[in-house]
């Protein structure tokens, strides 16, 4: 039998014929696959029988087991897939199969997702309105929106249909003046989806990472609040990494072989926390 698995574990069959042998049945699950899951296609495996999978009628190097599997698939693993099977010299194919990978949702109904500064401490609260096998939710932060980083996870109510609601306290706020949060919601076999990102400006905010000159033509001195430093960047204005210190013995950057303009520098911080400043670079 020909089999398509996914998480949903759904799916029909149509008969094959083959040199009078009673091959199955072509059997395919009724949703594509999600994005990034794993995806397997399969048939029976059986005694003196040879297999040779096809995408779009190219044949795939390798693939020659009575199952298919796509690992974290994407985009690029939509086609057409079928499989090769010879038994006895005789050879045929099986039904092809169609495959569109999508953006699968998880069944999670986030009503709301609110942040904000209590009291010098950050807290996070959410709700559902309705849960399908629901495990956890992973609460996410990131200095630039960009670099995320779990801080905490939050267990599920795994299924429900009435108003669930959650709350997280931030216990590590250092900086930058605006911290970027998000959650990442886990369904119980581990496919996830996230939420929409929310910030929180800190009121009291008191700048911990300092660099001066502003206008500098050979060095730049930094100041972070004594917080040591795992890595150094300088990006020019197009994104490009001009320069990369990894665990620094000093404050003092020598910027003399990067060219004027106005410049990005970005400090990654042991703690995991990161933090960046504009700087011109003027030479005279």
């Amino acid at each position: 039998m020909v089999a398509v698995t996914d998480s949903c574990g759904r799916g029909q069959q149509q008969s094959v014929s083959f040199d009078g042998t009673p091959l199955p049945v072509y059997y395919s699950t009724a949703d594509q696959p999600c994005l990034e899951s794993n995806y397997t296609i399969s048939v029976d495996q059986m005694r003196g029988v040879t297999y040779q999978w096809y995408k779009d009628d190219v044949l795939i190097a390798g693939a020659t087991n009575h199952d298919l599997t796509l690992n974290n698939v994407q985009a690029s693993d939509a086609g057409t897939y079928k499989v090769e099977i010879t038994l006895d010299g005789c050879t045929v194919f099986l039904s092809s199969k169609a495959i569109m990978p999508k953006s699968c949702d998880l069944p999670v109904t986030l009503v709301d997702f609110v942040v904000k500064e209590e009291a010098g401490n950050i807290s996070l609260h959410w709700s559902t309105s309705e849960e399908v096998n629901s495990e956890y939710f992973e609460i996410q932060k990131s200095a630039s929106a960009k670099d995320w980083r779990a801080i905490g996870k939050v267990n599920a109510s795994r299924n429900s249909s009435s108003m669930q609601r959650y709350s997280f306290n931030d216990p590590e706020i250092n900086n930058p003046s605006k911290l970027y949060y998000r959650l990442k919601m886990v369904d119980a076999d581990q496919t996830y989806t996230y939420s929409s990102m929310e910030v929180v400006t800190l009121e009291n905010y008191s700048e911990s990472l300092m660099l001066y000159p502003n206008r500098a033509s050979n060095y730049i001195t930094l100041s972070s609040n004594n917080q040591p430093i795992k890595e150094i960047k300088i990006l020019n204005l197009i994104g490009r990494t001009v320069l990369t210190i990894k665990n620094p013995s000093s404050y003092q950057v020598d910027i003399s072989d990067l060219p004027t303009g106005l410049h990005i520098l970005y400090i990654d911080y042991l703690n995991g926390s990161s933090d960046h400043k504009k700087f011109m670079i003027r030479k005279e």
